[in-house]
């Protein structure tokens, strides 16, 4: 669902997001004559919320992640259980 990024990104005001809601994150590369860095613009629904550093959004999302495959299907097992067990 959007609610686990919005919580992540700082957009989340309690509340269900409206029926079409859009995050939409924009990638730019930075550049100066010495070197070059990345940052994250931030939308919500066509309006810029802010941008970040690249550091600061992986940070962010770290949360959102699931990188050991075993765990994710420990997980998805876990789930599937649960949800026949309260049919």
């Amino acid at each position: 669902t959007m609610i686990p990024l919005m919580v992540s990104l700082g957009l989340y005001d309690a509340g269900w997001p409206q029926y079409g809601a859009n995050i939409i994150l924009e990638i730019w590369e930075l550049q100066d004559s010495s070197s070059s860095s990345y940052c994250v613009q931030v939308f919500f629904d066509g309006t810029l919320q802010y941008q970040m550093p690249w550091s600061e959004f992986c940070q962010r999302m770290e949360p959102l992640l699931m990188s050991d495959p075993e765990a994710y299907d420990a997980e998805c097992k876990t789930r599937l259980k649960y949800a026949h067990s309260s049919a």
